[in-house]
């Protein structure tokens, strides 16, 4: 069923796909080796761990998933997690941030050499640079035209008014958990909530400083063992992280 999707890429140079969640869950990476064997490659983009938190907040808070301020949300999240039934997770916000941890999963299954880290920031900054290193790696053609895919994608948006969405969020969780035809009502229900006029602009909210420093201390020990691991300063690119 999974070979299926590929079917209409048979006799390209290099078929793949991209779904971070693979890097998360920690049953990915023997289920990639069992079925797929250790000479694939595998490629990870990586973002400032606090910067991700925040973004990942704010997408669930624009699809109505989440009631919860940000704190409110981090403060919760461990008890969230012990009882998500959901295949994705969706309360991580903390929990999916520490690279090095996920990273060490694979270490075992596939050969360094077929395994690539990139920082996020970094690509922002030097895209096309990026993608021609990803064709080297993969061996595919580097001249290949990216421009139309430049673009950046899954931007985290703000509602406009966020007290309003936070009350509509609440009856949205309630119908979907509590209304048997639910799933006949949430693509209807989620596109007219979406089309409101104070739908969310683009952009991430800034957090409160102790909930940045928070996270922060979270972190450290996880960044400093994954500067160890890329051999980088990554400071440079996640300020939370630079040293003094």
């Amino acid at each position: 069923e999974y070979a299926a999707h590929f079917e209409a890429a048979r006799g390209r140079a290099a078929v793949g796909e991209k779904t971070p969640a693979y890097l998360y869950f920690p049953w990915i990476a023997e289920a990639i080796h069992r079925n797929l064997g250790e000479g694939i490659k595998l490629i990870a983009v990586l973002r400032n761990p606090v910067e991700r938190a925040c973004s990942h907040y704010w997408f669930n808070v624009a699809r109505f998933i989440e009631t919860k301020s940000f704190e409110r949300a981090l403060e919760l999240e461990e008890e969230r997690l012990a009882h998500d039934t959901h295949f994705a997770r969706v309360f991580s916000y903390r929990d999916r941030g520490f690279y090095m941890r996920q990273i060490r999963r694979y270490l075992p299954l596939f050969p360094r050499e077929n395994m690539r880290f990139y920082i996020a920031e970094e690509i922002y900054r030097e895209p096309e640079r990026f993608l021609r290193e990803v064709c080297g790696f993969l061996g595919v053609d580097p001249e290949f035209d990216f421009q139309p895919w430049l673009a950046r994608k899954n931007v985290a948006p703000v509602p406009k008014l966020l007290g309003l969405h936070q009350a509509l969020s609440h009856v949205h969780v309630f119908v979907r958990r509590y209304t048997p035809k639910w799933r006949i009502l949430h693509k209807p229900v989620t596109l007219f909530l979406r089309a409101l006029p104070w739908h969310p602009d683009r952009g991430v909210m800034p957090m409160k400083p102790e909930t940045r420093e928070g996270l922060r201390e979270g972190y450290l020990q996880d960044v400093r063992e994954l500067e160890e691991f890329l051999g980088v300063d990554l400071g440079r690119w996640w300020p939370d992280f630079a040293r003094s």
